[in-house]
């Protein structure tokens, strides 16, 4: 219930912008030369995707801070086809979008998942997990996205890291 309202806010359980853009970075992303499956899991208060392939910017950080279109594409042709197709953005910030996207919805943030070799989970949360958190987000909508990413790390029990 946000600030000293009586009625609580109502959203829907997960954006449609952040499964599109997870899936989509999926498919983009996968290195099919692993033949392996693109996986889409339903939990009760969470959607797991996971695709085969190492995470070329490396941390998530790295994707947030740089905001401009990777250098490298794994799958140069399928990336171009799909920007063709309006399924991707062009500019390289559908991940931080998605960050942004769930800071709005006072959710906590996308997980990723890097520890695997050669496999990439992320994980979209369509509950609160701590009261705490959405109460600061739904107080503090000054708050820019390094110090909701520490937030979010701490109310997931997650060392903080320098971003």
């Amino acid at each position: 219930m946000p600030g000293q309202s009586l009625f609580p806010l109502e959203i829907d359980k997960y954006d449609s912008y952040v499964i599109r853009e997870a899936l989509h970075n999926c498919i983009a992303h996968q290195d099919y030369e692993l033949c392996g499956r693109i996986n889409v899991v339903e939990y009760p208060d969470e959607l797991l995707f996971t695709n085969l392939g190492r995470f070329i910017p490396k941390t998530v950080e790295n994707v947030i801070k740089q905001d401009a279109p990777q250098e490298f594409y794994r799958n140069p042709w399928l990336a171009s086809a799909m920007v063709n197709l309006n399924m991707i953005d062009t500019i390289g910030s559908g991940i931080k979008k998605m960050f942004l996207q769930q800071k709005s919805r006072f959710l906590p943030l996308p997980e990723y998942d890097l520890n695997e070799h050669e496999k990439v989970k992320v994980t979209i949360f369509g509950k609160i997990l701590d009261a705490n958190y959405t109460n600061v987000l739904i107080n503090r909508s000054d708050l820019d996205l390094s110090m909701v990413m520490a937030l979010d790390r701490i109310q997931k029990n997650r060392w903080l890291i320098r971003i």
